[in-house]
């Protein structure tokens, strides 16, 4: 017997579980992946980027402005031992 066709919609299959049975038991439903409209970033991995980025900017300011000082005063002795 096949499924009743309507126009305009697509055509339907029977259901492989009748009448939903066990369809709210699946133990790894949190874990799935989510697809369309429904696919979000979470407003704590936003937040956790933010942070990590700004932390990443500051620690690589500081070890440049480190490896800038340290030029600068190995350079001050290396011009007063030759002049």
């Amino acid at each position: 017997m096949s499924s009743p066709i309507t126009p305009g919609r697509p055509p339907t299959r029977p259901a492989a579980r009748p009448l939903g049975l066990f369809r709210a038991r699946d133990p790894l439903r949190r874990h799935r992946e989510i697809h369309g409209r429904r696919a979000r970033i979470r407003w704590w991995h936003r937040i956790r980027a933010i942070v990590i980025l700004a932390a990443l900017v500051v620690l690589l300011g500081v070890l440049l402005a480190g490896l800038v000082g340290i030029l600068f005063f190995v350079m001050t002795f290396i011009l007063e031992a030759v002049s």
